[in-house]
């Protein structure tokens, strides 16, 4: 009995030298080359993100075409390919006794407080009931 579990050890000893080697190689992947390793990293990844979101945000305003797409009644391709992308546009119209109405949203993630469409031009971090944006009058 003694005899096979040591003919079984021998025979199969690499089995536990290339267990031990992929330990250590996921050890060194998630440690260090992972993009969650250090809160640099995490940063830079969602400073980039938010960047790209904000250039996204900046190319609709700066298209006329797309502004006025957005804010007229009915359907649109612009409207279609807004739906399908990630962050949050809203349009606000204001009525006769200055109350803001909105007539266009892509999200259900999310929707804008009357007091925040109140602030200034600039960039806000606002914290709602299901997360934490960033929001953009």
């Amino acid at each position: 009995m003694i005899e096979t579990v040591k003919n079984a050890i021998t025979k199969n000893a690499w089995l536990f030298l290339a267990a031990a080697w992929l330990y250590t190689l996921s050890f060194i992947f998630t440690n260090y080359l992972s993009y969650s390793s250090s809160a640099e990293k995490v940063a830079k990844i969602l400073g980039d993100y938010i960047k790209g979101q904000e250039n996204s945000f900046k190319n609709i305003l700066n298209d006329s075409a797309s502004v006025s797409s957005i804010i007229t009644d009915g359907p649109s391709q612009i409207k279609e390919q807004l739906v399908s992308d990630a962050q949050g546009i809203f349009a606000y119209q204001v009525n006769d006794l200055g109350n803001p109405i909105q007539i266009f949203w892509n999200t259900n993630k999310m929707s804008i407080d009357e007091k925040d469409l109140a602030r200034t031009d600039g960039k806000y971090i606002v914290r709602y009931s299901n997360g934490t944006f960033e929001f953009i009058p």
